[in-house]
């Protein structure tokens, strides 16, 4: 596990399941000095076990599906694959 003295920061997300690490995204790419805290050993623990552990990230016309399915390609590389009214990563 790995710890960080912090000593300031703009925007404090606690929580780095799927909607705090969608915060701290958005603060981060705003520009302020983003600080996520998370008790579990890994980030996005919870997510990993999505979609039977496929880690399900979005449902087919969601709102604002459009835009997440292209700040996942744009942002992190990740091509989506599509079953059943379910995101996947392609990968």
């Amino acid at each position: 596990m790995s710890r960080k003295t912090i000593t300031s920061c703009d925007c404090l997300v606690v929580g780095a399941g799927a909607s705090g690490l969608a915060a701290a995204f958005a603060a981060a790419k705003s520009g302020l000095r983003t600080v996520v805290l998370e008790r579990n050993e890994k980030a996005a623990k919870k997510l990993l076990a999505t979609g039977a552990g496929r880690c399900n990230y979005s449902n087919v016309g969601a709102e604002g599906f459009g835009a997440l399915i292209e700040a996942m390609r744009e942002y992190f590389g990740i091509e989506p694959a599509f079953e059943e009214g379910r995101v996947y990563p392609r990968s």
